[in-house]
């Protein structure tokens, strides 16, 4: 099964596939997998669609997306005290499953571990740690190379400065919003069949895909299916509002992790996605990126900032999965890597 629950660590979910062929002798020798980290809240059902799109394309490409901890939706349901996993623990969290992930491909025979990762908003501040983490620990050095990593509305400067950041911040000091919210899901639940309030979400907080191709609508089924366990899950509900809490105070601008990641990974190809418009990423943190790191001659680094043509959204995931994946695609066969694709 696909989406599953990861039994080595704490209330976690997963979405892992095998590669969909393997077609040559490279293949059998590597052992190639496609990470996906998520924003917040972190739940698999928002990407399974966009990550199959991309898979379908590079057949080769083994899929693992990691829930944040403390985001378990698949069965069977966590009955212990709810407690909290703050960002820190995120990024030990990912760097476990992963490192786990790449002694199991050596043990099965692999010569090779190859990663391709992908983060979305907050994820990429907890990816680019673990990609340090990954490359500083000596138990793993010469048997896995990081090939490519994508930041897709990163969150990686100042989050707090943005619209919704601001929002949140005076929110978060002005009022108990979190006993609040708790609360209030609680009276909903109890008050609303599950029927009416999978409805209620359907039709007014998930916002139907542009296009009604059968990816689109399964993405956004998808997406209503993740909406409605945040909103009948206390403890989803909790884990997310204190994460967000937590990262209005710590995503500031770190500007020593940004070098090292823009200008000192020369051997990977890094290729980071700005939304036009992004009530999470303020205009100024995203334009100081672009002037700090943005370089012509390195080939192997890719900014691009949306338009409004394409009008892709911070909450791409929720209803934007397939428009998307083409721009995905596309960026990662711009950037020339060796990876098997279909024609």
């Amino acid at each position: 099964m696909a989406v599953q629950t990861y039994e080595k660590s704490p209330s976690t979910t997963i979405y892992h596939k095998l590669p969909l062929k393997i077609n040559n002798d490279r293949a059998r020798d590597t052992s190639s997998i496609l990470v996906m980290i998520p924003g917040n809240p972190g739940l698999i059902e928002f990407y399974t669609t966009y990550l199959d799109l991309i898979q379908t394309e590079f057949p080769a490409l083994e899929v693992l997306c990691i829930s944040h901890a403390g985001f378990q939706t698949s069965e069977p349901v966590n009955s212990e005290k709810f407690k909290f996993y703050d960002l820190e623990y995120q990024i030990k969290h990912k760097f476990d499953i992963i490192s786990e992930f790449i002694a199991q491909k050596l043990d099965d025979g692999y010569n090779n571990v190859e990663l391709y990762f992908l983060s979305h908003s907050v994820g990429s501040y907890v990816h680019q740690r673990v990609i340090r983490m990954l490359l500083q620990e000596k138990e793993l050095h010469g048997k896995f190379s990081i090939k490519f990593t994508g930041l897709i509305c990163p969150t990686i400067v100042d989050i707090a400065q943005s619209d919704n950041g601001q929002f949140f911040t005076k929110l978060f000091s002005l009022l108990p919003i979190i006993s609040i919210s708790l609360w209030v899901a609680w009276l909903l639940n109890t008050i609303l069949p599950e029927a009416m309030a999978k409805s209620i979400i359907a039709k007014r907080f998930v916002e139907k895909p542009k296009s009604n191709d059968t990816d689109s609508v399964e993405s956004w089924q998808n997406s209503v299916t993740g909406a409605y366990k945040l909103y009948s899950s206390q403890r989803l509900i909790e884990q997310a509002l204190n994460l967000a809490r937590q990262e209005m105070l710590v995503i500031t601008r770190d500007d020593i992790i940004n070098d090292w990641f823009f200008q000192q990974l020369s051997e990977i190809k890094i290729w980071t996605f700005f939304a036009e418009k992004d009530h999470w990423v303020h205009n100024s943190s995203r334009d100081y990126t672009l002037r700090k790191y943005h370089d012509l001659t390195n080939n192997n680094l890719l900014f691009e900032v949306g338009s409004s043509e394409d009008a892709i959204t911070h909450s791409f995931c929720v209803n934007q999965s397939v428009e998307f994946s083409k721009l995905t695609i596309k960026a990662i066969r711009s950037l020339d890597l060796d990876i098997a694709y279909e024609n």
